[in-house]
């Protein structure tokens, strides 16, 4: 019964494709996702006229195709399964080694379907199944994890997930003491995601906050750069609560702070993974674009912060970790200074930031920076909030308004201070 199954040949030499759209490693970018899945489809239906022009036979073409795009899109998965255990040294590169295995293995697969179609049913009776099979199981995975929604909600048919951003307030020292200049930024979605961008310094401001706010364990860290007031709090926040992944710019900074962040990624056993221009990280449904750095300038800290673009629907935030003047050009020149609604000043408002040129290209809405009151730094700088009122941007701050709060559904946005209103 199960050979004679009315599986179009088509669909089911098209059935790893569909696999690949739907359980795709990283299904959140929808749109790199419908590409590739859209090109593997095309690849695949060419390959199944190709094979059937060639033996006359829709089942034997159906069962090649299959095979090819199955052998295909299994190459990169284990690849990395052996890089990753790395084989003795043996595995330098993609293409010294294991292309000329694939290949074989191909040939040898195609040969040897070729001839077990010509004799017996089983064979096409086994495909058949396992193509109902992947099939079956495609449907139900985007019916349980929601992948259904990722495609729609590229078009406009389902909302983005609603996202607050929190600017937390870890610079007021208190009326005793100058403030200090830290940063941290909490991000959370209706989805139960959340990700910490950086920690200000190491006064447990972070992680009170996130304690306080019942935040029980963080899909992602991000450390923009390694200085101490975006690092130290990051110790307190990986020593209390625990972390899917870190990331960072790759750019190690020989101080105790940092070092003592590195013993604490170590004990809390995870690896720091390297992010650079043109990378995407998942956050949910949604993505974060990362803008900065193209490249490491070794004699720089501040121009290597990891530069990140996030569109939830029609709202576009943009965090810019302490970036300078040099970076912002480049982002200039590239063509990724694009207009956002809510930008995170670079370098707590310092006048090494906010060129005039690029405020003008992202033209923001809002701009928030994190300083504590009266810090050392004398930030924020005058030319900079300048800049930013000649760009019609409304202006908070953690030094004048605390904890500010950003809440959006994809359509809207409110900013939500602890105290006042716009500077």
């Amino acid at each position: 019964m199960i050979r004679k199954f009315p599986i179009h040949p088509l669909i089911f030499s098209l059935t790893p494709a569909l696999v690949l759209l739907t359980f795709n490693a990283d299904p959140l970018q929808i749109n790199d996702a419908m590409r590739t899945g859209a090109l593997w489809f095309a690849g695949g239906a060419a390959l199944y006229a190709i094979f059937w022009l060639i033996l006359r036979s829709p089942q034997r073409a159906a069962a090649l195709a299959f095979v090819w795009l199955l052998l295909l899109l299994s190459y990169d998965p284990v690849y990395e399964l052996i890089r990753g255990r790395d084989l003795f040294g043996w595995v330098y590169g993609k293409h010294r080694f294991l292309i000329p295995v694939w290949l074989v293995i191909l040939a040898a697969g195609s040969y040897w379907i070729v001839r077990k179609l010509k004799h017996t049913q089983r064979l096409t009776a086994a495909l058949n199944f396992t193509s109902l099979v992947l099939l079956v199981a495609g449907i139900a995975g985007v019916t349980v994890t929601g992948a259904w929604a990722y495609p729609l909600r590229t078009i406009g048919l389902v909302p983005p997930p609603q996202v607050q951003v929190t600017y937390i307030d870890v610079g007021d020292m208190g009326p005793n003491e100058k403030g200090v200049i830290g940063e941290s930024i909490l991000l959370r979605s209706s989805e139960g995601k959340t990700v910490l961008i950086d920690g200000g310094y190491p006064n447990q401001k972070a992680v009170t906050y996130l304690k306080s706010h019942n935040i029980n364990y963080l899909d992602l860290v991000i450390l923009t750069h390694a200085h101490d007031d975006h690092t130290g709090g990051l110790i307190d926040v990986i020593n209390t609560i625990p972390v899917g992944r870190m990331i960072s710019n790759g750019q190690p900074l020989d101080t105790p702070i940092y070092h003592d962040l590195e013993e604490a990624v170590r004990r809390a056993g995870l690896e720091i993974e390297v992010v650079k221009s043109g990378d995407k990280i998942p956050f949910g449904s949604l993505v974060f674009d990362v803008l900065s750095p193209a490249v490491i300038n070794p004699n720089s800290v501040n121009t290597n912060s990891i530069v990140l673009r996030l569109e939830v629907g029609k709202v576009a935030f943009l965090f810019t970790g302490d970036t300078e003047r040099l970076e912002e050009q480049r982002l200039l020149d590239s063509g990724l200074a694009q207009p956002v609604n809510i930008l995170k000043l670079a370098h707590h408002a310092s006048s090494t930031s906010s060129l005039p040129s690029f405020i003008a290209a992202i033209s923001p809405e809002v701009a928030i920076y994190s300083a504590g009151a009266g810090n050392e730094d004398g930030f924020p700088h005058a030319v900079t909030l300048e800049t930013l009122r000649s760009a019609g941007a409304q202006i908070y701050s953690t030094d004048i308004n605390g904890t500010i709060v950003v809440q959006t559904d994809g359509k809207t946005y409110q900013v939500l201070p602890e105290r006042g209103g716009p500077r």
